[in-house]
């Protein structure tokens, strides 16, 4: 009788693991994300190697543009949905040339080549990819995946903030930033 009684212990013991994630979860959640502290302040400059090797991208590049920030991962389910609708976006006739979307790879470990295979096979390439070594995530208070985050023309914070954008919704952050 000494097998269901570990049988038990292990049970218990999972169960308190699923409830504690779940709480830690919660807490996340109900948090405000620190990501949108600075809408309204000039953008964090940043200098980026761009996927593939083919030089750098910063922030002063882009100076007088709108511009779409998206961080993200391979490992993260929600990021996976957020580019698809970026993808859609990057495919709409009416908002083709009013912003330039960088996404920056947060992934530090991950061999350049296997986030190039991972953004060809799902068709991804309409968009500069970018690669993060760690810092332009910290200045931007990244926490969370996927982060958005829209700098206007002038080089302010327009929009910022963590989850999963419709498309349409997308669409309207932009045509805010214009603003």
């Amino acid at each position: 009788d000494q097998e269901p009684a570990s049988r038990d212990v292990v049970s218990w013991v999972i169960g308190g693991l699923i409830v504690a994630l779940l709480a830690i979860n919660a807490v996340n959640l109900l948090k405000s994300p620190p990501v949108g502290d600075f809408v309204g302040e000039p953008a964090p400059a940043f200098e980026l190697e761009r996927l593939g090797g083919e030089g750098t991208v910063s922030l002063d590049d882009h100076r007088g543009e709108i511009v779409v920030l998206d961080f993200w991962a391979t490992w993260c389910p929600p990021c996976r949905e957020q580019m698809r609708n970026l993808e859609r976006l990057q495919r709409r006739d009416a908002l083709d040339d009013t912003y330039t979307l960088l996404s920056i790879n947060t992934e530090t470990s991950k061999p350049p080549k296997q986030i190039r295979v991972f953004l060809n096979k799902r068709g991804w390439n309409n968009f500069t990819t970018l690669l993060d070594d760690g810092a332009t995530s910290d200045v931007y208070k990244v926490e969370t995946l996927p982060t958005l985050v829209v700098v206007g023309p002038d080089g302010k914070v327009r929009h910022a903030d963590t989850g999963v954008h419709p498309t349409d919704e997308l669409a309207s952050i932009v045509r805010e930033a214009q603003n």
